[in-house]
């Protein structure tokens, strides 16, 4: 079971409402990603998250928002979805391929063995809901001063040790696609507990923010136009970013099948437990 499963009357009445609204964009009050931002962070127990097009479009924004960008290195799993390397690769960063271990993440001890002057970060995949040996790449990241992002995208709703996957690193990012654990068709998140990080996971998303950077000398913050993002205090330099702006479609569709997620898990997880019990005998 996962996220079109179980999709229902209750989807199509979030996105009947919002059609007769008119209200399709997501910068106003009572945005629809908006509200779903704040239930995931809440979710989550993070600080910041950004509702975007797709989850390659979260990983890049992810990306550029621990800095990774051209002349930069970044180490990735080489068991992991197309994305995730396109993703390093979009930033202007090359991806370097290390091997993975019983975990089906990154190898730890590949992990140090591929870094060089030139590594700026660690990516991260948890395929199939199986976390990686977080702590072990988490203690190398700190020793070499590199950032960690994480590729939640096959692990949305995971835990490591008590607390959601993505919330201790640096940046990570979830998939709404048609086959996550929760969909809304297509679609992605990007999220983080760091506040510069955020900004630029902001500017990534949308080419219109960095015009309203409070830095501007020729535009005052009266002129600004209402809604989020637009009241932030901008802080860092701009500089411009792609259009990944998700729809309030999405938002509205996030916010139920986010109500939803764990009826998904439980099934999921009972699912494996019988598998895994079949297995069990058969040894």
């Amino acid at each position: 079971v996962s996220g079109p499963s179980v999709v229902d009357e209750e989807e199509v009445d979030a996105v009947s409402e919002v059609l007769r609204s008119q209200d399709l964009f997501r910068y106003d009050a009572q945005s629809q990603c908006h509200k779903f931002e704040k239930e995931a962070a809440e979710l989550l127990g993070v600080g910041y998250t950004l509702i975007v097009t797709s989850g390659t479009a979260a990983l890049v924004c992810a990306m550029k928002g621990v800095g990774l960008g051209p002349g930069d290195e970044a180490i990735v799993s080489g068991y992991t979805y197309i994305a995730t390397p396109a993703a390093i690769i979009a930033t202007g960063a090359v991806p370097v391929i290390a091997e993975i271990d019983d975990s089906l993440g990154l190898d730890p001890s590949d992990v140090e063995r591929k870094i060089t002057p030139h590594t700026k970060a660690i990516v991260i995949t948890h395929m199939r809901g199986v976390p990686v040996k977080l702590d072990q790449i988490l203690d190398i990241a700190k020793r070499h001063g590199l950032k960690v992002v994480e590729d939640c995208c096959q692990i949305v709703g995971g835990q490591h040790k008590g607390k959601a996957v993505g919330s201790k690193s640096d940046a990570a990012a979830w998939s709404l696609n048609y086959f996550k654990t929760i969909s809304t068709g297509e679609g992605g998140m990007a999220y983080t507990n760091n506040r510069d990080i955020y900004e630029r996971i902001l500017y990534c998303s949308d080419p219109g923010l960095p015009m309203w950077n409070t830095t501007n000398p020729d535009m005052e913050k009266r002129d600004k136009p209402q809604g989020q993002f637009y009241d932030v205090e901008y802080q860092l330099e701009p500089f411009p970013g792609e259009g990944y702006r998700a729809s309030e479609l999405i938002g509205a569709v996030g916010r139920v099948q986010l109500g939803k997620l764990q009826k998904v898990l439980d099934h999921q997880r009972k699912l494996k437990r019988a598998f895994m019990s079949e297995l069990e005998e058969a040894r």
